[in-house]
């Protein structure tokens, strides 16, 4: 750790500044607590972490802009079509040489039978078995590092069969069929290239991580928890689209929270472990 005294600094204590610096040479657990700029913006996209264009939301509250979504599904659908041909020319693979050995324990046996029959058998305990067909020696037995013909072969692991099932980015299944489309109420003279741009319709207070955010499946209408707590769910009705709407089809959007609360499942405290040096 390096002396207070070789730092330009006028104060006897060492500052918060100068502890963080040093931090990352000590041993042990770091915890910091991360501040609002760690958590993502309510309308940024949960894939390319910008302001949403033509947001929808999945079933699990996630936002994504439109057009990233389907990038991300198309891609794992390319994923999947080169892991299943990577799979079924390993299938084949397998299935040739297993004929092969098939092929040659068949063609030993009818060797051994046709000596049998001749009456060669002494001729064969003389040293004369180059005659048959030999199958390659067994690595299990004989293991050698230094005769090429007896050292252990590597072999790849075996590919597994992909799946069907698409994933979204945070590992949970989803469908195109039921993404949601969004409809959000852009607060006027906004700067559309900044996040925050969007108000609750009913309060016309801005939508942030502060306040938690729902939004109506059967619409897409998005409100704040607060108004949705104290009006739409008197009615069960969205005063915009006069829809009815059921407990089902309530979606809670995800909101990461801010420095001083946090809404999802992320914590607001980082920890780092550090390896601790062993000497002898």
């Amino acid at each position: 750790m390096s002396k207070h005294s070789k730092n330009n600094t006028s104060k006897a204590f060492f500052t918060n500044f100068e502890r963080a610096r040093e931090q990352g040479l000590k041993s042990g657990t770091a915890k910091l607590r991360l501040g609002r700029d760690s958590m993502k913006p309510f309308d940024a996209c949960s894939i390319t972490l910008e302001p949403v264009v033509n947001p929808v939301a999945d079933l699990e509250g996630h936002i994504y802009s439109k057009t990233a979504i389907y990038d991300h599904v198309m891609e794992q659908n390319r994923l999947y079509k080169l892991q299943l041909k990577a799979y079924k020319k390993e299938q084949e693979e397998l299935k040739k040489s297993e004929d092969t050995l098939s092929q040659n324990n068949y063609a030993k046996k009818i060797a051994d039978f046709e000596a049998r029959e001749k009456g060669i058998t002494s001729q064969l305990e003389k040293g004369e078995i180059n005659k048959l067909p030999q199958t390659k020696l067994s690595t299990t037995t004989l293991n050698s590092f230094w005769i090429p013909e007896l050292a252990p072969e590597a072999k790849a692991d075996a590919v597994a069969k992909p799946s069907k099932i698409l994933k979204s980015p945070f590992g949970k299944p989803i469908k195109l069929k039921d993404l949601v489309s969004l409809t959000l109420i852009p607060i006027p003279d906004v700067d559309p290239n900044q996040t925050g741009r969007y108000m609750c319709p009913l309060c016309k207070k801005c939508l942030n991580n502060v306040k938690g955010v729902c939004c109506l499946i059967s619409c897409g209408h998005v409100f704040c928890a607060t108004c949705f707590d104290s009006l739409l769910k008197k009615d069960m009705m969205c005063p915009l689209s006069n829809i009815s709407f059921t407990e089902d089809e309530i979606l809670n959007l995800e909101s990461e929270g801010s420095s001083f609360a946090c809404r999802s499942a992320d914590k607001l405290i980082a920890t780092t472990k550090n390896p601790v040096a062993r000497f002898g």
